[in-house]
């Protein structure tokens, strides 16, 4: 087994954030003529909270132009009633196209709706949690522990066929990159299907030995950030950037050949190292899993 330690538009223009309230008819005392400015979004509590407690997510959007034209679109969106944008004009948005503007929203947004951003008071949201490690499921049968435990929580991302092929092709390998990457590329559905099922394994079945070693930093990490940590596992680009890293320990070079191999996923990997980071001790637990 292989053990391990986020609305799309289309390329609409932004909807107007201003309106005006005409004269009374009869022009008297009680008319307020010219315009009223209403809000947006990036000015309002719940932009400058989310700008805040997404920090690092937002410089990363910054950084790609099809990413930021999609920010500032949302910024400029009228405020709803419940204090966050108003839904229908984010959806409006244009949305990126390449790969890592795309990653570099999808890290934003899941800051703002299921991570640090969630929180800010002044959105009206209730920090959801992750699809993945939110399923819904029968009561379980089996008497194993572990496949009792997926059962119960883990029902729709138990590992199939693909996943199995995948994860015996891994152990195959002797560590080697070429020949995982060999393992990737030859059965991408079996990558999807992989991280899915340790994403959500890890968090909701401690039986199953999903965690290299059960220390303080890996408690809190996947107590404290386990959307995070979700949301990772379900993109195959991060998943692998994790795979990638397992055997890095604290050689930072090669901990940069894999960012480098994997750029896609990094938007989502930083964003549960940085979650860490803040809630576990100060410091970022780098999670490399261990070998399958």
């Amino acid at each position: 087994m292989l053990l391990v330690v986020v609305a799309s538009g289309a390329g609409l223009a932004c909807p107007s954030v201003s309106s005006s309230e005409d004269d009374d008819d009869d022009g008297g005392e009680g008319g307020r003529g010219g315009s009223v400015a209403v809000a947006t979004f990036g000015e309002s509590a719940c932009g400058e909270c989310v700008d805040d407690a997404c920090a690092d997510a937002v410089r990363r959007c910054e950084s790609e132009p099809e990413c930021v034209t999609h920010l500032g679109c949302v910024r400029a969106c009228p405020v709803a009633p419940s204090g966050d944008v108003d839904p229908a004009c984010e959806a409006a948005c244009p949305s990126p196209a390449e790969a890592a503007a795309i990653a570099a929203r999808d890290a934003l947004s899941n800051c703002r709706t299921i991570g640090a951003g969630a929180s800010c008071a002044s959105c009206g949201r209730t920090p959801a949690v992750y699809p993945l490690i939110g399923q819904t499921c029968d009561p379980p049968t089996a008497v194993d522990a572990c496949a009792r435990c997926e059962e119960e929580f883990c029902c729709g991302t138990r590992c199939d066929a693909a996943c199995d092929t995948y994860v015996n092709c891994i152990r195959g390998c002797g560590e080697q990159p070429a020949c995982e990457d060999a393992c990737a590329s030859d059965n991408p559905a079996g990558v999807t299907s992989a991280g899915r099922w340790l994403g959500c394994q890890t968090i909701h079945c401690q039986v199953c030995g999903g965690i290299v070693a059960v220390e303080p930093l890996a408690e809190c990490a996947f107590s404290e950030c386990a959307n995070e940590f979700a949301a990772c596992f379900d993109n195959p680009s991060c998943f692998l950037r994790w795979v990638c890293g397992r055997t890095c320990d604290e050689d930072d070079a090669c901990r940069l050949a894999c960012d480098a191999r994997f750029p896609d996923g990094l938007p989502l990997h930083e964003s549960f190292l940085l979650c860490s980071a803040d809630k576990c001790l100060g410091r970022a637990a780098d999670g490399s899993p261990s070998a399958p």
